[in-house]
């Protein structure tokens, strides 16, 4: 008994990250929309330190760095900034092109930011 629940839990938990996985990734993407628009609500919600995949928090502090330099974040922008600081092997040419198919819509952004922001706070 004690065993089916602990592989239970163990499921449930590696669902729920997969989930997490996939709604830090979705509101990066999201990101990159509409030059950039959700970026200032996202940022004052959320730190690189909220995501926790390394690949993401990677990812959203080159994002941020590109906008705090005038720069619209793009797939382009954010690889030739990773490569400038010696991070695109943490995080790859395959995920960084992948963020420009994961969202279509910046209307889940803020809500994204809270729920991770949340699941930040019980880590």
């Amino acid at each position: 008994m004690y065993y089916e629940n602990t592989v239970d839990e163990i499921t449930s938990q590696q669902k729920n990250d997969k989930n997490l996985q996939a709604m830090e990734f979705e509101l990066l993407g999201s990101l990159l929309l509409k030059e950039g628009k959700a970026i200032p609500d996202v940022k004052s919600i959320l730190t690189a330190d909220d995501f926790l995949y390394i690949e993401h928090q990677i990812l959203y502090r080159t994002i941020l760095e590109n906008y705090k330099q005038g720069i619209i974040p793009n797939m382009l922008t954010i690889a030739e900034e990773l490569r400038r600081t010696n991070e695109i092997d943490k995080v790859g040419y395959g995920l960084i092109m992948a963020l420009g198919e994961v969202a279509f819509t910046t209307a889940y952004s803020v809500n994204y930011a809270n729920i991770i922001k949340e699941k930040s706070a019980r880590r």
